[in-house]
């Protein structure tokens, strides 16, 4: 039977098939911040507690213990928190991610959202389980506990070519209300903003 948590014990789980996951939400720009070691570096941040990839921001949806989905959720305040990535990360992969940050992310990712709202910033099923309403349970289980936590607002970016996303995204309620678009190495690229009212 399908289940989604919200309060993670990190000692209960594979941390890494968790990050995994939250890597195929978006590879190629795990890519560019962590190279090489993106799935390793994420694995050490979700057992961290300061930085929006803690476990303390997940919500996992499993099936006896095989994690299917994950989700990472934080509110507007813990978004930038990233004291786990300078004790994690060399200074060369510090340099590197301040400046994927500044470069590119900045331009195509909104990057502050209102007081008392929540940002879900990654969210994916494994390929062998999507099309089941997976998606649809971890988002329902981040509106929940956006709502828990006084929340009047929940965001989420979808990459502009990911239009079965987006539509997950607004069957729940999320509306369109910006779009963020770059030219990288004569490619567009960026993201559907949407955002859902509590």
């Amino acid at each position: 039977m399908l289940t989604v948590n919200s309060s993670i014990d990190p000692k209960k789980y594979k941390l890494e098939a968790i990050a995994a996951l939250i890597y195929e939400s978006g590879p190629a720009l795990f890519g560019l911040i962590f190279g090489r070691q993106a799935i390793s570096l994420l694995t050490r941040l979700v057992k961290g507690e300061q930085n929006h990839y803690s476990y303390r921001n997940l919500h996992i949806a499993e099936i006896e213990g095989q994690v299917l989905g994950v989700a990472v959720m934080v509110t507007a305040e813990e978004l930038h928190n990233n004291r786990d990535h300078k004790k994690l990360l060399n200074s060369w992969q510090h340099l590197r991610q301040k400046l994927v940050y500044k470069l590119i992310f900045n331009r195509f990712l909104k990057e502050n959202y209102p007081h008392k709202s929540c940002y879900v910033a990654n969210l994916a099923v494994h390929p062998e389980y999507r099309g089941r309403g997976i998606g649809t349970k971890l988002l329902e289980s981040c509106l929940e506990k956006a709502k828990g936590l006084g929340s009047t607002s929940v965001w989420i970016s979808v990459d502009i070519d990911n239009s079965r996303a987006q539509k997950l995204y607004e069957s729940v309620g999320f509306k369109m209300v910006e779009t963020k678009k770059m030219l990288l190495f004569g490619q567009a690229i960026g993201s559907n903003i949407l955002v859902k009212s509590l």
